[in-house]
This record gives structure tokens, sequence and C-alpha cells, in this order.
């Protein structure tokens, strides 16, 4: 049952992350956010990288959570199998990366050119 709510939790977190960064809320720490070097330097490059990801981190937010809720909606319809159902729950947790992935990386450059 966990692996077909996880996918929800990532969601949620990858969309509550994209919003505060997008409004400059996700203050400067270590557990949260795009940690790299040139990210904490100050929050000028902080509050820039997170600026440059909001979009990739809400974006992925919203399709992990309709995602996720399409999985177990059909689990509980009985449309999929139980093994289906946790097969797309892991993939879909996998593919969130992508995203936050892309975020990070023009993220990375938004704090860099903040920088110079």
């Amino acid at each position: 049952m966990w692996l077909l709510v996880a996918p929800l939790v990532v969601g949620v977190v990858l969309w509550v992350t994209g919003y505060l960064s997008a409004r400059d809320k996700l203050p400067r720490n270590t557990w949260a956010g795009i940690r790299m070097r040139v990210t904490l330097v100050n929050d000028e490059t902080w509050f820039a990288a997170h600026r440059a990801a909001a979009p990739w981190l809400t974006g992925g937010g919203y399709v992990e959570i309709a995602a996720a809720l399409l999985i177990v909606g059909a689990r509980y319809a009985g449309w999929v199998t139980l093994a289906t159902a946790r097969f797309a729950a892991a993939m879909l947790i996998f593919a969130s990366f992508v995203p936050f992935t892309i975020g990070a990386i023009k993220g990375q450059a938004a704090a860099r050119r903040a920088l110079k």
C-alpha cells in the first residue's frame, strides 16, 4: 500500500518546493532545495537557482500527483492488478527525477549567472 501512496507524497513535496521557490519563500538550508556549492554561496544565488527551477518542480509535482491518483484509482477500481500498480508507482517515483534534474541544471546555471 505504501508504494501506491509514495508517488503522491513525492509529487506533493516537489510541488511545495517549487511553489515556495517561485516566491523566494524557501530559505537557504541544508535539507530541502537545490544544494550545490554555487547555490549555497549566498541568498542571491540560492533564490536565483530556485526561481529558475520552480516551473520544473511545480510541473513535475502536478504530473506526479495526477499520475499517482490515477494509479491508486485504477487499482481500487479493479482495472489493474496490485503488481501492475506497484510497478507503475515505482516507475513514477523514478520518473519524478527527470523534472527535478532539469530544474537543478537550470537552477545551477541561474545561480552561476547571479554570481557574476
